[in-house]
């Protein structure tokens, strides 16, 4: 993420509410990308179509969240590139080293996003909660880590060691994007309130998928 923060564009009456739909978007399109690659990746029609299928629904709810952001009067294109690349280094110190490790950390990751981005828009309109309340992944995706670690104590162990390292730089990702935008540091309210909230909902999924916090 760039050193430099993105001019504030606080204006008009929803303002701070078009910088967390743009962030939104840019979430589900970084999706779109992520499970396009691993379509084209998969070695069995099985996979492919549900990942297809999982890149179609993201880029749905991309299109459904800009033409929101459009409704109140935002601009997609210069609210999108205030976010460009936000996800590279969390990607870059998050790299996986199988597929449980992928797993996890795309359900916890997306977990973490999903949750900050429901803590800004407590205090909008109904309208924009119910926008961002839709970017929600189906948590049926970790189960088949619930199942290995069940099976493998020491795969349990490092996968939750694995799961800290995911949070820790999703914690650092969230702090960043608060000190670098303020209109989502004036729609989060207290950070260290913010951290507390996403730090106990991440330990109670791991709890959910026999992982230690």
């Amino acid at each position: 993420m760039s050193s430099a923060a993105p001019p504030d564009r606080s204006t008009g009456e929803h303002a701070d509410a078009c910088e967390l739909l743009a962030l939104v978007a840019v979430f589900e399109l970084d999706d779109v990308g992520r499970f396009g690659r691993d379509a084209a990746e998969a070695f069995d029609a099985v996979p492919r179509l549900a990942l297809a299928r999982r890149a179609a629904a993201a880029m749905a709810r991309c299109e459904a969240t800009l033409a929101h952001l459009v409704e109140l009067g935002g601009d997609p294109a210069p609210a999108m590139r205030d976010y460009e690349g936000v996800f590279d280094v969390f990607d870059a110190r998050t790299e996986p080293g199988g597929w449980e490790e992928d797993v996890l950390r795309e359900h916890l990751g997306r977990s973490i996003a999903e949750d900050f981005c429901a803590l800004c828009s407590a205090s909008l309109d109904d309208g924009t909660r119910s926008v961002v309340g839709a970017v929600r992944h189906d948590p049926a995706s970790a189960d088949a880590v619930r199942d290995a670690a069940a099976r493998d104590t020491v795969l349990a162990a490092r996968l939750s060691l694995w799961g800290r390292r995911v949070a820790g730089e999703a914690l650092v990702l969230v702090q960043e994007l608060l000190a670098d935008h303020p209109a989502l540091g004036r729609l989060a309210g207290d950070r260290a309130e913010v951290s507390r909230v996403l730090t106990e909902n991440h330990a109670s999924r791991m709890r959910d998928l026999g992982l230690t916090p």
